[in-house]
């Protein structure tokens, strides 16, 4: 995982993957713009990603975009949207890709982010089930 900014360890990029509910990553105070990266351990094919804001820290993502690199190692855009909150389940068509970036573009004081999840809903891809990557 990379990250344009962290503010320290305790909040480095890698905690938006950890269960506990009180971890997650945030840039430098004052920081409104950044960015988050994730590399996945191979290639897969998603159609979901959900973000989740640290609650205690209150509701400050106002604008998101996020990209994957496609076959040519060019960003594609994937969703635009705005208020993260507690649950934002981005919906797209169907990608496959091994590195993805979530950009906030706006946000209040600066961003807390406390979960990203990367999913595949296989009933919109004409398959049973659905499976988290």
């Amino acid at each position: 995982m990379r990250a344009s900014e962290t503010m320290d360890e305790e909040h480095a990029a890698s905690q938006v993957l950890c269960e506990e509910p009180d971890t997650f990553w945030c840039p430098s105070e004052g920081t409104e713009q950044a960015w988050l990266e994730v590399e996945l351990a191979e290639e897969r094919l998603f159609n979901r990603v959900v973000l989740m804001e640290h609650n205690r820290s209150g509701q400050r993502i106002e604008r998101v975009t996020l990209e994957a690199k496609g076959e040519r190692g060019d960003w594609q855009a994937l969703y635009s949207g705005t208020v993260v909150g507690h649950k934002r389940i981005c919906h797209f068509d169907s990608f496959t890709a091994k590195t993805i970036r979530l950009t906030i573009h706006e946000s209040r004081w600066y961003p807390t982010l406390s979960s990203l999840g990367v999913y595949l809903n296989k009933q919109e891809v004409g398959l049973k089930g659905s499976s988290d990557i």
